[in-house]
């Protein structure tokens, strides 16, 4: 898929940013198995759905912002994972079924750039 496809990084990266983006995957992935089990109990609590994507994010940016400012890789995904956490904070004010679809589209965007940086 071209769209995944990323320039290729003009240096190896840091054990210390290796560790993060493995870090930042599981804990999309753990995101990602606690709201599908929340789906299968039936129609999710919308707040509580994006409090977990909040919760989340959250916990994205402290993972990138643990690494060196020098990694311009991971200082990218933290901006991006920033960005989002502000976007979230937005949709938790709307607080409908909009917001919590946009709320988990906000995250499977976040994981797709950590996946295609964590691969380069």
């Amino acid at each position: 898929d071209p769209q995944e496809q990323t320039a290729p990084l003009n240096t190896p990266k840091s054990h210390a940013a290796d560790t993060a983006l493995k870090k930042a995957m599981h804990d999309l992935e753990t995101c990602a198995q606690v709201l599908a089990e929340d789906l299968q109990h039936g129609e999710p609590d919308i707040s509580d759905l994006i409090s977990k994507c909040i919760t989340t994010a959250q916990g994205l940016s402290e993972t990138f912002a643990s690494v060196s400012e020098t990694d311009h890789v991971i200082q990218g995904l933290l901006q991006d994972t920033q960005q989002g956490e502000s976007m979230l904070l937005l949709l938790q004010l709307e607080d409908d079924e909009d917001a919590a679809t946009d709320a988990v589209s906000l995250m499977v965007q976040l994981k797709k750039e950590i996946a295609a940086k964590a691969c380069a």
